[in-house]
């Protein structure tokens, strides 16, 4: 973030300041995850306020993200064999899964022994 006008576009963020955020799920079973998040800043470093401040607004955003999760679980596991409904903002994780099935199939395939006619 950086004032207008001060040449951020252009790639002088001298007068500018950055967070960055990772939020890394990973599969702990068939229906839970690992959640890992973490956020950086690189201003006001020195005044612990400002960082458990920032600490504290990411922490609340992961509870509500992690009560969502846990929801959702629920309605899955009630509605099993109900189809899903695709948003837009679901591209990255439909294509993920595409990548998925289709290395799944083609490990599948390269696992299955090869059937011999005598």
């Amino acid at each position: 973030m950086a004032p207008t006008g001060t040449g951020a576009r252009q790639g002088d963020r001298s007068k500018g300041f950055e967070r960055k955020s990772l939020n890394a799920l990973t599969p702990e079973t068939e229906t839970s995850i690992h959640y890992f998040w973490a956020d950086a800043h690189n201003f006001d470093i020195d005044k612990r306020d400002v960082t458990q401040l920032l600490f504290d607004q990411v922490h609340k955003a992961f509870l509500e993200d992690k009560a969502f999760l846990e929801a959702q679980q629920c309605a899955f596991d009630r509605d099993c064999g109900r189809p899903l409904v695709d948003i837009n903002a679901d591209a990255g994780g439909l294509e993920a899964r595409r990548i998925l099935d289709r290395l799944l199939a083609e490990q599948d395939r390269h696992d299955r022994p090869e059937t011999v006619s005598v």
